[in-house]
């Protein structure tokens, strides 16, 4: 009998442990902060790259203690946001001395260059709940900011820009304000929808290798040839990098499907040249 009301105090303090978590989770959710404090390092455009930094909760921007007199506290959360794309240089007292030792003045300055690079140049920011927007000629990128009694950042996080849509007619605008020749051809059901330079010939470089693979497939569901057929390497069909197979002896064995892998991922020009003579010139031409 005391064994039973023992695992029921137990289960039953499981039970609460449980949704007390629950309940943090879903409040530190609702913040969009995290139990760690995290620092942007880099930025892909489909991916943002974050670390780490301190082992404790974001704090609040309602931490800067204006009754510290400091320059850096006089000034709003909106204009130290603003200014790390405004100003020509970063400013090492804007930053917490704990922030630098996670990240340098350089790398935060690759970081705000690289949006700007992504989504143009910086037009504005605006307070929103849970952090703040700030708005470019391409794009917005919601920001988390904190500081320390002294206005400095002691945390900084960008998120994910978000591009804003062009038309169409902007498209070829920019693209027709490159340097160089610009072409472009988009379609839509087989109807063109977006031209520039559509009708110019262009060297296709390596796209005429996805031509190889489409004609070595035909072969094989024809049944000339099969995947795992070995192909020796042969030295009139060693080409020049890119790829790897140039430096590999003569009489090497491959399969179709070893010279078709290396072909597409790694480029290789000597894999290329072998499919090319398999499957011959002309059904690619």
């Amino acid at each position: 009998m005391l064994w039973r009301q023992l695992k029921k105090k137990l289960k039953k303090r499981l039970d609460i442990d449980r949704e007390e978590r629950h309940s943090l989770h879903s409040l530190l959710t609702s913040l969009g902060l995290s139990l760690c404090l995290w620092i942007l390092l880099a930025i892909a455009p489909s991916a943002l790259l974050l670390r780490p930094a301190l082992a404790a909760p974001f704090p609040s921007i309602a931490q800067v203690n204006s009754a510290q007199p400091n320059s850096s506290a006089m000034t709003s959360p909106t204009e130290i946001l603003s200014r790390l794309f405004t100003e020509p240089e970063l400013q090492r007292e804007w930053f917490a001395d704990s922030f630098l030792a996670q990240i340098s003045l350089g790398e935060i300055s690759q970081i705000t260059q690289g949006i700007v690079s992504s989504v143009g140049s910086y037009q504005s920011i605006e307070d929103v709940p849970n952090g703040f927007v700030l708005t470019f000629s391409r794009g917005t990128v919601a920001t988390h900011l904190a500081l320390n009694e002294r206005g400095q950042i002691t945390g900084l996080l960008f998120e994910t820009p978000q591009l804003v849509g062009l038309s169409l007619d902007a498209v070829i605008d920019e693209l027709s304000s490159l340097p160089g020749k610009t072409h472009l051809l988009a379609t839509r059901n087989g109807e063109d929808v977006a031209t520039l330079n559509a009708d110019e010939p262009l060297a296709v470089g390596s796209t005429f290798k996805l031509l190889i693979l489409q004609e070595l497939q035909d072969q094989i569901a024809a049944g000339q040839h099969q995947w795992t057929d070995v192909i020796p390497l042969k030295e009139e069909w060693k080409s020049l990098p890119s790829g790897i197979l140039h430096t590999w002896p003569t009489g090497s064995q491959l399969t179709l499907e070893s010279l078709a892998t290396l072909m597409i991922s790694q480029s290789d020009n000597t894999a290329t040249d072998h499919l090319l003579n398999i499957v011959g010139r002309k059904t690619v031409e």
